[in-house]
């Protein structure tokens, strides 16, 4: 931990790899534990972000398909 006035930076080493379910699993749970004024950075947090901004968006991409190859 390194602490300069009100903030504080963690480096947090996960035993997993960059993709694994554990890992994308500790990256929500660090950000529940500190909330909105948490940042996560690095490839595990990106890799997290890019799976959930996927599949909250997959049934539009879906639908999109359909409706495209419908024609």
């Amino acid at each position: 931990m390194f602490n300069a006035e009100d903030s504080t930076m963690m480096f947090i080493i996960f035993g997993t790899t960059t993709s694994a379910d554990k890992t994308m699993d500790a990256i929500h749970e660090i950000r529940q534990i500190a909330g909105k004024q948490c940042f996560v950075s690095r490839m595990s947090a990106i890799v997290t972000d890019t799976k959930d901004l996927a599949e909250s968006e997959v049934t539009v991409y879906v639908a999109i398909a359909v409706v495209l190859s419908a024609f």
